[in-house]
């Protein structure tokens, strides 16, 4: 598969591989002052950190789409891997910032992504007659996400090697799409091609843990992070594990990360599932 990268991923890559290569080659080119793998919780003082990261996810969705009068729904997926998303995204923005003072944080995670599946991906059509499976000559199908989750924190456990931290928030998934559709033919008054719209704004509140813990003696530390919710949809968690690399103005972190918001079968916003590894760079300032 070739691969046509779009410039707001040639941006997060370039910026990624710059900043990797300059910590390194400073690692290697003179002696750094140590700095602990887990920074420590300064009592009166506010310190702050931003994360822009790169999550490589397969999205996995689907939706229902209603044609006005034309008294039939239509059922369409996305199921696209990272590769598949390289071609089709459009835009995409992804980052956290955390404010803490002493065991006290709040953290916020947003990301917005925008992007046209050429392949409509329509699944079924319903209506008087039943479920009927189209056959479809063409169409495409564009979706912008937009998720934020807020949340504010407490250490119930906290050393020189590392913390644990119980939180609770809320979390927030939007969703606007357009389906433009082309059947080999009509079906009873469903036009053979057309357009329709659907958004949903899904609003759940989360709770869950999260802490960071040194590795050995050097410069690496394990980060962990799970929650779970309800509200809007009938299930949304979050889990996530990386292991990160340290310096004195932040950290580089990899690993894994699957959120997922499981809607139930009468909801016409169906399951969100998006999974696949991801690299952090973390700034902290202040404190």
């Amino acid at each position: 598969m070739t691969l046509h990268l779009r410039p707001a991923i040639l941006i997060i890559l370039a910026g990624s591989a710059w900043v990797l290569s300059a910590a390194l080659a400073q690692a290697g080119g003179r002696a750094e002052v140590q700095v602990p793998a887990v920074a420590p919780a300064a009592p009166g003082a506010w310190s702050f950190s931003i994360s822009p990261y790169l999550w490589m996810a397969s999205v996995k969705t689907s939706g229902s789409f209603t044609p006005a009068g034309a008294g039939r729904t239509i059922s369409a997926d996305v199921h696209q891997s990272f590769g598949d998303i390289f071609n089709d995204l459009n835009f995409a923005i992804m980052s956290g910032a955390e404010a803490r003072r002493g065991p006290f944080s709040l953290q916020l995670d947003a990301m917005y992504i925008n992007l046209l599946q050429k392949d409509s991906g329509v699944r079924s059509v319903s209506g008087p007659r039943g479920l009927e499976v189209p056959i479809n000559t063409g169409g495409k199908l564009k979706l912008k996400e937009t998720m934020a989750t807020l949340t504010g924190g407490y250490d119930v456990f906290r050393n020189d090697r590392g913390f644990v931290q119980l939180f609770g928030g809320f979390r927030y998934l939007g969703l606007r799409s357009t389906l433009d559709w082309s059947f080999a033919g009509p079906l009873g008054n469903l036009a053979r091609a057309g357009s329709v719209d659907s958004q949903a704004d899904i609003w759940n509140g989360i709770a869950g843990l999260r802490g960071e813990h040194a590795l050995g003696e050097g410069p690496w530390k394990a980060i962990y992070y799970v929650d779970v919710g309800a509200g809007g949809s009938k299930l949304t968690w979050q889990a996530a594990a990386q292991v990160a690399y340290v310096r004195r103005w932040g950290d580089i972190d990899f690993g894994w990360r699957t959120l997922q918001f499981s809607q139930g079968a009468q909801n016409s916003t169906a399951d969100v599932r998006m999974s696949g590894p991801i690299l952090t760079l973390r700034y902290r300032f202040g404190g």
